[in-house]
């Protein structure tokens, strides 16, 4: 818990509780009095550091696209080359945990920023996927269409994770990944 003796909230600060608050409580908690009370100091720290509530939307939202989209595209590239990609960010995608998905794509049904936001990711996210299997040796046609069906795959899985059978393990992604790979030709 904070601790409002000794330390200070920063913007930061407010923006990972909020995606916190977003993943366990949903979209209509962001809210900066219910946040305030979580962690115990008055609104007027939240006000401090956003404009209004908007502002804080629109920020936590580009937060949650660097976390889960852009920082996990960089990790991948600085550790992996060529088709090894492929299996890494799988890996990643499958293991990673999916409430917080969930509730963005939630929210996004009612809130256009979110569903904007989550349109950028999505595009994001194929193209990568794309530019994986096109730089491993398949053409731009079936590349493109794996990359869909591989995310549509993802996001079936994201919203069935509570089922018993949500767990992907690494040999079935190494499998799948090893499938796509292949050319056909």
């Amino acid at each position: 818990m904070f601790n409002h003796m000794t330390d200070r909230l920063n913007k930061d600060d407010w923006l990972q509780h909020g995606l916190k608050t977003l993943s366990k409580k949903g979209f209509s908690k962001i809210s900066a009095g219910y946040m305030a009370r979580e962690l115990e100091v008055t609104r007027g720290s939240f006000y401090w550091h956003f404009e209004d509530i908007e502002t804080f939307h629109q920020l936590l939202l580009e937060r949650w696209r660097s976390v889960t989209t852009l920082q996990t595209i960089e990790r991948v590239d600085g550790s992996a080359s060529g088709h090894l990609r492929l299996n890494l960010i799988l890996r990643r995608a499958f293991d990673a945990d999916r409430q917080l998905e969930r509730s963005v794509r939630a929210w996004a049904t009612s809130y256009t920023p979110a569903a904007n936001a989550v349109a950028t990711v999505d595009r994001e996210r194929m193209q990568y996927l794309e530019d994986i299997l096109v730089s491993s040796g398949l053409d731009i046609r079936k590349a493109r269409s794996r990359a869909r069906f591989l995310y549509w795959s993802y996001l079936g899985h994201v919203m069935n994770s509570n089922a018993p059978d949500a767990v992907v393990s690494k040999e079935e992604i190494d499998d799948f990944a090893g499938i796509l790979l292949k050319s056909d030709d």
